[in-house]
């Protein structure tokens, strides 16, 4: 297994800094714990820059699809959700076509709501790519201090 720096573990996926990036920056590799088995990516900001979050979220996850329907997106979430708390980010937003069930399961799982459907502008460059119409979900998160851990580990 080569040398990364895990981030979070729940004992069946670990959260990892990827290790062709030269500087942290809120990306995350997901692996099946103790493994080198990619499975996917994960990713948060802030959430301050308004215009940006309108459309896309502050949080955005890719699974391998052969690696799907295992709940690691929901289980990424999970472990995300306390590396956004030590940076005192408290809500997740997330973009979602209306026909990706298995993604609005997920967040609706995790406890997200639904926010708002929000039409994407003609002149917006989702517009082409993703369609006309979003659904937005928010997620308030507690701070539940006592399940985290700000130790980062190298495996």
């Amino acid at each position: 297994m080569d040398e990364r720096i895990m981030i979070k573990t729940d004992g069946e996926i670990d959260l990892t800094i990827p290790k062709d990036f030269e500087e942290y920056d809120n990306t995350f590799d997901i692996y099946l714990h103790n493994t080198d088995e990619f499975i996917g990516t994960i990713w948060y900001d802030d959430g301050n820059d308004k215009e940006f979050t309108k459309y896309y979220g502050n949080v955005g996850y890719k699974i391998k699809e052969e690696y799907r329907g295992n709940n690691y997106a929901l289980k990424a979430l999970k472990l995300l959700k306390n590396v956004m708390l030590d940076d005192d980010v408290k809500t997740m937003f997330f973009s979602i076509l209306p026909d990706n069930i298995a993604s609005r399961k997920t967040v609706e799982k995790l406890g997200a709501r639904i926010l708002c459907y929000r039409p994407v502008p003609k002149k917006h460059k989702l517009y082409n790519i993703e369609g006309s119409l979003l659904v937005i979900y928010k997620f308030e998160m507690g701070d539940d201090k006592g399940e985290r851990n700000k130790t980062k580990h190298h495996l």
